[in-house]
């Protein structure tokens, strides 16, 4: 009987250490996950099964730890890049790639209207309204809005798909 409880209690230790490992990869601390997994299966190499899965995830968390290389060519890619960016929550990436589209299209409203809502995303919407001088965001068909940009161009834009 305790022979049981002592491989049941070393299998909780594996699962707990495998949790902890699985929980940086979530949280997408893709450095911390790799330390995590590789410390993992070298020291339960004794569970197949767990160090199986922890083997996939290294391999996942290993290629989103290398530097995506995209050849961004113009404004259309770096506001596309830029949206993909504000879906994955990476903000601050998304406003430099916004402040590059602006570098081709300086009254561009859309790139406005993104940085509001970037800046409306991490709870400064006040910031928001000094990215591109005064302009408003309203509700239009289907959630679309107007946009004012600084010289006074009004633009009917659509609405910013995001996921929560």
């Amino acid at each position: 009987m305790t022979e049981q409880r002592a491989k049941k209690d070393e299998y909780q230790k594996v699962l707990t250490a495998f949790g902890q490992a699985v929980k940086e990869f979530h949280k997408g601390d893709f450095e911390r996950a790799v330390e995590h997994l590789e410390g993992f299966i070298e020291k339960f190499p004794s569970e197949p099964e767990v160090v199986d899965r922890a083997r996939m995830y290294l391999a996942i968390a290993r290629k989103r730890l290398k530097k995506e290389s995209l050849a961004l060519k113009g404004f259309e890619d770096y506001c596309h890049y830029a949206i993909i960016r504000i879906n994955q929550g990476d903000y601050d990436g998304a406003t430099k790639l916004l402040q590059k589209a602006l570098e081709y299209k300086e009254k561009e409203g859309l790139v406005y209207y993104l940085l509001a809502d970037v800046h409306c995303l991490i709870g400064q919407p006040e910031a928001g309204l000094m990215t591109g001088g005064v302009y408003s965001l309203g509700g239009g068909f289907w959630g679309g809005g107007a946009v004012a940009t600084p010289d006074e161009f009004l633009l009917f834009l659509p609405l910013v798909m995001r996921s929560y």
